[in-house]
């Protein structure tokens, strides 16, 4: 399951790898006793967790509303846009004066490139899900390395994690938050995917936005009413319906 940049590439090596199931005709037999216990054990999960939504910046605002602008491609001003960036989407703004975490972080990512990535392989994995998504409000994000702390780095583990540092004041703000969870839910839905949603302490914001990721698209329940009005006659179905629902409305 994918959280940010730096294993996005890992998963893709591991979902080509024997060990995933790439053909949806293979599932029951991957699970079948006799199978071979190291081969098609895994079906990836490809996903922005909302630990590092901030590395993420909406492309698709219209140019005045993005949280990064580079003014030109000069050194100076591609610092100056990030920090800007991650004054605009963390709480509380990081001083002007923290270079030291400011200049930590990463240079943020447009939304669209990373949605069409995901897209494509998505598609290249029939059987994937999207995920991990979700909405945190209580995360903090580490203060950057120190060298002391940077010098005793595991190689072996993944960039990006936390790593033993103290946690910064700043956490993401929750309406970019859910700028980018709703991308990826309607990446899912576009493509009848299942999703792994992560919710801390934003229960009631998860399940408003999870909702309005539906609204429209509803399964349409009929009431016992209707059923047996469409049982006592032979006329077609959708007809018959059509002209009950025009009849509801006009009342």
């Amino acid at each position: 399951m994918a959280t940010r940049s730096q294993d996005q590439s890992l998963l893709v090596d591991l979902a080509a790898s024997p060990l995933a199931v790439r053909d949806p005709e293979r599932i029951g037999s991957v699970l079948e006793a006799e199978s071979p216990r190291n081969t098609g054990r895994v079906i990836p999960s490809f996903g922005w967790h909302p630990w590092f939504s901030h590395q993420l910046y909406d492309d698709l605002v219209p140019e005045a509303e993005r949280t990064y602008n580079p003014a030109s491609s000069s050194e100076t001003d591609l610092q100056k846009a990030k920090h800007e960036h991650y004054a605009a989407v963390l709480s509380p703004s990081p001083a002007p004066t923290d270079t030291a975490f400011l200049d930590s972080l990463p240079t943020p990512t447009p939304l669209s490139a990373y949605i069409a990535t995901t897209e494509a392989r998505l598609k290249d994995n029939p059987l994937a899900l999207v995920g991990e998504i979700g909405l945190d409000k209580a995360f903090r994000l580490p203060q950057a390395f120190e060298d002391e702390t940077r010098a005793a780095r595991d190689p072996a583990l993944t960039p990006g994690g936390r790593e033993g540092r103290m946690l910064s004041p700043q956490h993401v703000r929750m309406n970019h938050q859910i700028v980018v969870l709703k991308a990826q839910l309607a990446l899912a839905g576009s493509l009848g995917r299942a999703v792994s949603v992560h919710g801390v302490q934003a229960h009631g914001v998860l399940h408003d936005t999870l909702a309005a990721s539906w609204k429209g698209h509803e399964k349409e329940v009929l009431s016992r009413r209707q059923k047996r009005r469409i049982a006592e006659g032979a006329e077609d179905f959708s007809r018959l319906l059509m002209r009950m629902r025009m009849k509801e409305a006009a009342m």
